[in-house]
């Protein structure tokens, strides 16, 4: 899988799956929907999602990955401020990250010390 560092502007997308390395940040300056074929990867540290994360409810991560395992990793001390929906999927959410959002999967299982805080794109 290609490692992503970056912003996307805003819009739709569309990727066969993410991978985010290290401290590394995908995020959105502004509403932004992306649709992921098999599995989303954020290493320790790294971030994905809004820009702000007060507005996790405007960026959005459609999974279709099933039967993959895990649907979305995230690691130790990841941030992710979006709407993860991936009804099929297995998503883990690692340990003392910070997840402002809402999380959708077959099951969702959440590391020690990790917060999560609702904040849905799930009407858009």
């Amino acid at each position: 899988m290609p490692r992503v560092h970056g912003a996307a502007a805003g819009g739709s997308y569309a990727a066969r799956s993410i991978r985010v390395a290290p401290s590394g940040r995908l995020v959105c300056a502004d509403a932004c929907r992306i649709g992921v074929l098999e599995r989303v990867v954020l290493a320790p540290r790294a971030e994905l999602g809004a820009g702000a994360p007060l507005r996790a409810n405007q960026v959005r991560l459609d999974i279709a990955a099933s039967g993959v395992g895990q649907a979305f990793r995230a690691g130790a001390r990841a941030a992710v401020a979006a709407t993860i929906y991936a009804p099929s999927g297995k998503l883990v959410l690692g340990a003392r990250g910070t997840y402002r959002g809402a999380y959708v999967g077959r099951t969702v299982t959440v590391g020690p010390a990790a917060t999560v805080r609702a904040d849905s794109a799930l009407g858009s």
